[in-house]
């Protein structure tokens, strides 16, 4: 299987920074500090990165992680950079960019993250339009009756 470089990392970052995704997710986070597992939880995830509540550790650029995602078997492992400590909410936490992983597990994040979407935003529609839910299903797409 494939690994994305740090260098692929960086160049999709710089092409995705802030426009990518993300959904929030509570996930138990272990990370690798100093040949010690270290858990935080998670606030929201993106491709490129995630929010973890935990003790800031500024001193501590490099991390590895590991977690897995609701509904899924297999556990991801990417390297990160701590890109910014700080509060969300009342909440101390790291903002962590990914900086390499498999291939496999990018593409299992981008799955699992425009089907957690596409489940919102089709709730959204029902809430939010009288009649929505006409929406059919049909192989995997929404297809809307005809008026």
């Amino acid at each position: 299987m494939g690994s994305r470089t740090e260098k692929e990392m960086e160049a999709a970052m710089a092409v995705n920074r802030r426009s990518s995704v993300r959904v929030p997710v509570q996930l138990v986070v272990n990370q690798l500090v100093d040949e010690e597992y270290q858990a935080g939880i998670s606030c929201d995830l993106s491709p490129f990165g995630l929010y973890l509540y935990r003790k800031p550790r500024p001193d501590h650029k490099a991390v590895q992680l590991e977690f897995t995602l609701p509904g899924e078997s297999d556990s991801v492992w990417a390297a990160g950079e701590i890109r910014f400590c700080g509060r969300f909410g009342e909440h101390q936490g790291t903002g962590i960019a990914f900086t390499a992983m498999a291939s496999r597990h990018f593409q299992l994040i981008q799955e699992w993250i425009m089907a957690r979407r596409v489940v919102e935003l089709r709730a959204q529609l029902r809430s939010s339009q009288p009649g929505a839910e006409g929406v059919i299903e049909r192989s995997g797409r929404a297809d809307f009756p005809e008026a």
